[in-house]
């Protein structure tokens, strides 16, 4: 009732209201339209929302498209479309990805992805109800990465002199004043029209491709001074060539409360719940047979870090038998030296 109410007391404003408070307007409906069950309305709702969107924004990244799209892909995992849910919730995704990249350029941006964690959880439950733990693991590891990636900028400011810092600085506000021309002159095409819009368009594309100019030029500056070897997802068809013979990688994922294993050895990916009361519990015939070292994911379990404690299948401690990798995320897997043999611990 309250939220119909805010509903009401938002659009009673029409054409005055700003265009967040009309973006606002343009979501909540279907949104509350999913939770009554009304699916074709919300369905037509959210894809209402993505085109104003679109127009308030000139097609640039923005948190309304991606939630719209989100909302899209629910609706139609409602209603058993589940490929085109899955369309939905990777076009997210990527928009999301996109709209990161220029979010937040002098702070930490890893919690701007950890804040949208539901659309990832979304994502993998529905590839794991379908039965695609090769995508799932791809998703999860992607989303891994997303977040390092966000943790870069705030590090490498750490590394930089004070005279590269005002430089930093200086390109970054160079960026934001192209940006606030930007969203000044799509506040003035909207009061516009005739002659004197068409114009401020033509100004609007030109003022568009500047402020992608600015945002590039303080990376590029900041990778000339402070170069690091960007996170990498792990693409799908390094699944089956990521491991040489007698290596496994276990990637641990948080979908919700729970917890899923997902075990890569030989070419092959097998997915599990972690129910047991070891992590290695589903694994231990493989464990037994062929692997020597095991690359580990450990996605924040809390009983991670004590793996190296359990005890091998064939008796005695784990490390007695397998050499132990903790990675960031597997994508880092494409850039390791192959694994050495002996007991060892590498972290």
């Amino acid at each position: 009732a309250q939220a119909r109410q805010r509903l009401d007391e938002a659009g009673s404003l029409g054409d005055q209201a700003l265009a967040p408070v009309r973006l606002f307007v343009a979501l909540l409906e279907p949104e509350l339209q999913l939770a009554e069950g009304k699916l074709d309305a919300a369905r037509q709702g959210f894809a209402q929302a993505e085109q104003l969107a679109m127009e308030e924004l000139d097609g640039q990244p923005s948190p309304a498209t991606w939630q719209a799209r989100y909302g899209l892909g629910r609706v139609l995992r409602r209603q058993g479309k589940h490929e085109a849910a899955l369309t939905a919730f990777r076009s997210a995704l990527t928009h999301l990805e996109e709209l990161g990249q220029r979010t937040a350029l002098q702070e930490d941006r890893a919690p701007f992805f950890a804040n949208h964690r539901a659309l990832v959880d979304d994502t993998l439950s529905l590839l794991l109800e379908l039965h695609r733990p090769e995508e799932a693991l791809v998703v999860a590891d992607g989303a891994q990465a997303q977040v390092l990636r966000g943790m870069e900028a705030a590090g490498r400011l750490q590394r930089l002199s004070a005279e590269q810092v005002r430089e930093w600085a200086r390109r970054v506000a160079t960026y934001r004043l192209s940006r606030d021309r930007l969203e000044t002159l799509r506040s003035q095409i909207r009061r516009s029209a005739g002659p004197a819009r068409t114009a401020l368009e033509q100004q609007l594309e030109a003022q568009r491709q500047d402020s992608s100019r600015c945002f590039e030029a303080a990376f590029a500056h900041l990778d000339e001074v402070a170069p690091v070897a960007s996170p990498i997802s792990l693409p799908p068809a390094a699944l089956s060539t990521a491991l040489a013979p007698g290596e496994a990688l276990l990637e641990l994922v948080a979908i919700g409360p729970q917890w899923h294993g997902f075990w890569l050895a030989g070419g092959k990916l097998s997915h599990q719940l972690q129910q047991g009361s070891t992590l290695l519990a589903p694994w231990t015939k493989e464990l037994r047979s062929s692997v020597h070292h095991l690359f580990v994911v450990s996605g924040g379990h809390p009983q991670a870090a004590a793996l190296a404690g359990e005890e091998h299948p064939a008796g005695g401690p784990l490390l007695e038998h397998v050499t132990l990798s903790y990675l960031p995320h597997a994508g880092f897997l494409l850039r390791r030296p192959r694994a050495v043999t002996g007991a060892a611990l590498i972290v």
